[in-house]
């Protein structure tokens, strides 16, 4: 297979030596001359056909386009797949309550990011609402005009983004002790991924708590362990 190697505004094959002038597409017209006259272009005179279009540095750039990191779409499923992990993996290494509420914090933390990003992404407002009664929390959509929440579709299941710490079997010692975002249960990032109003959640189980907080003006989550507690 031969390597084209391209030097200014000649290509020249390695196998054969032989020169290849680059030629605005569809004519047959000479060489250019002009990096304005450049337009998509081939390789021709033997060497095949390789249409490109380059800058005004002489570089592919197509090449420069493919150079390109991951879409916001496929790092809100990694961190829900991290989010998963956290859940399903922590406690297995261990039966004790302790490892329970490191995992349970680990889980929020990374639920309250998603929910983060998916305002950004999306452009509305979204809540994480904690009802610490029933040991669950929603990742909800909040329209501010009409004053209503709609479920967050989860990406994995496709069912509503519920999490019920008492329908699961590795957590049976797990509390959700609190959570105070000024004074509601709920944490609101708006369109720019800022809380509305800062606080935090808190988790317990056995002797081990952890605190589970957001930021004001920049909505960044930190998980911290509490003093130990009796429990």
């Amino acid at each position: 297979m031969r390597k084209p190697i391209s030097v200014g505004y000649l290509e020249t094959s390695v196998t054969s030596g032989q020169a290849c002038h680059l030629v605005p597409r569809g004519t047959g017209v000479s060489p250019v001359s002009r990096m304005e006259d450049v337009a998509p272009m081939r390789a021709q005179s033997g060497c095949g056909e390789f249409p490109f279009r380059l800058d005004r540095t002489g570089q592919d750039v197509r090449a420069t386009r493919r150079a390109c990191g991951f879409t916001l779409i496929e790092i809100l499923m990694v961190i829900v797949i991290l989010g998963i992990a956290a859940i399903a993996v922590v406690p297995q290494m261990s039966s004790g309550a302790d490892f329970q509420a490191t995992s349970a914090a680990r889980a929020i933390a990374v639920d309250l990011q998603y929910a983060q990003n998916q305002a950004i992404a999306t452009q509305k407002r979204v809540r994480v609402l904690f009802d610490v009664d029933a040991n669950t929390y929603f990742l909800l959509y909040y329209d501010p005009v009409t004053d209503t929440n709609t479920p967050i579709r989860h990406p994995i299941n496709k069912g509503s983004y519920v999490v019920s710490f008492s329908n699961m079997r590795d957590y049976p010692n797990l509390k959700l002790v609190a959570a105070s975002f000024g004074t509601d249960p709920f944490v609101e990032f708006d369109a720019i991924g800022a809380p509305v109003s800062p606080g935090g959640v808190r988790v317990q189980s056995g002797s081990a708590s952890y605190s589970i907080v957001v930021t004001a003006i920049t909505g960044k989550v930190t998980v911290t362990m509490d003093s130990s507690v009796s429990p």
